[in-house]
């Protein structure tokens, strides 16, 4: 179970602002898997959100970890073979990284003024009109 994490590095950029005409790309990548021999699994992952096309106009890079308590053995065991997360196991861990990523980048994003990397809903009202609601009797 996934009991906290940490940021270890965070890197945010504007290159171009006027390269910007909306849009934004995030890529999360775990990029290492380890034990200490303390009881805790540890997750590095990458998170990165671009601005424009490629990120010409800039990016957050977020770099943090993971701490897992009482995490599957088979984890450890298939990242220490093949460098991958069993497909069981995928699915939490990604999500997992995209909140606490977004979470911190959010932060990151106020400081160069640039927008959120959240994908909020946009709400759309429309008139009705002097429309009758018909019903039928029975």
């Amino acid at each position: 179970m996934i009991v906290g994490d940490r940021v270890l590095e965070v890197e945010a950029k504007v290159k171009d602002r006027e390269a910007w005409k909306g849009g934004r790309n995030t890529n999360i990548a775990i990029t290492d898997i380890s034990d200490k021999g303390d009881g805790w699994t540890y997750y590095k992952y990458i998170f990165t959100v671009t601005y424009g096309k490629n990120g010409a106009a800039g990016f957050i890079k977020i770099v943090g970890e993971l701490m897992g308590k009482d995490e599957p053995k088979e984890i450890l065991e298939k990242w220490k073979k093949d460098k991958k997360v069993p497909n069981a196991e995928n699915e939490r861990l990604l999500n997992t990284i995209n909140y606490v990523g977004t979470a911190h980048a959010v932060l990151a994003a106020r400081i160069i003024n640039y927008p959120s990397p959240i994908n909020l809903p946009i709400f759309r009202i429309q008139a009705t009109g002097d429309k009758k609601i018909e019903t039928k009797k029975k």
